[in-house]
């Protein structure tokens, strides 16, 4: 009888396909995706990161010196390199999956789990933060929550609420979904 970590790995190499997590600033998608990670030893990566490391500048800077637009185009031709990967857990920027052709690219990728979260813990857990430039941007973060909510929803193969779930029962529900995909 299989483990679930040999049942993933299985899975992974036969099917080849990469999870994605989807959600708004501080639902949870890396520290989840870093969790599910270690548990089951599947690759990670955070798209954020990955720009990051690409400009050699970090994400607040980018906008800073970029602009979003800019941004949200080095997202796009990201998007188009990840197709490179399979296997993989991949944790998203806010952003990612809303612009250009990101969601349906990726949605051919492998699954899009949405971290769905509510508005008053995510304030909550970005109050103090100061590397999120959309929180800190003009426009209220509830006009950004608002505007986001219907097209994570519309994108996502599958939504996940986080609120009041330690990230060990999340990584335990993803496993679930994952492992039904």
């Amino acid at each position: 009888m299989l483990t679930s970590l040999e049942t993933l790995q299985r899975a992974l190499l036969l099917n080849k396909k990469n999870l994605f997590l989807m959600g708004f600033m501080g639902s949870g998608k890396t520290a989840i995706a870093k969790a599910f990670s270690k548990k089951y030893q599947v690759p990670f990566l955070d798209t954020d990161r990955m720009i990051e490391i690409q400009k050699k500048q970090t994400i607040a800077d980018i906008f800073k010196d970029l602009g979003e637009e800019a941004f949200r185009d080095l997202e796009g031709d990201l998007c188009r390199q990840l197709s490179r990967y399979s296997g993989h857990i991949i944790s998203t920027g806010g952003g990612f999956m809303l612009h250009h052709e990101n969601g349906e690219i990726c949605k051919a990728m492998g699954p899009i789990v949405y971290l769905k979260t509510s508005l008053s813990v995510i304030k909550n857990r970005i109050e103090n933060e100061t590397h999120r430039p959309l929180a800190l941007s003009s426009g209220t973060l509830s006009e950004r929550y608002d505007a986001r909510l219907s097209k994570y929803e519309a994108l996502a193969t599958v939504t996940i609420n986080t609120d009041n779930k330690s990230i060990d029962h999340l990584v335990t529900e993803l496993w679930t979904v994952y492992d039904s995909y």
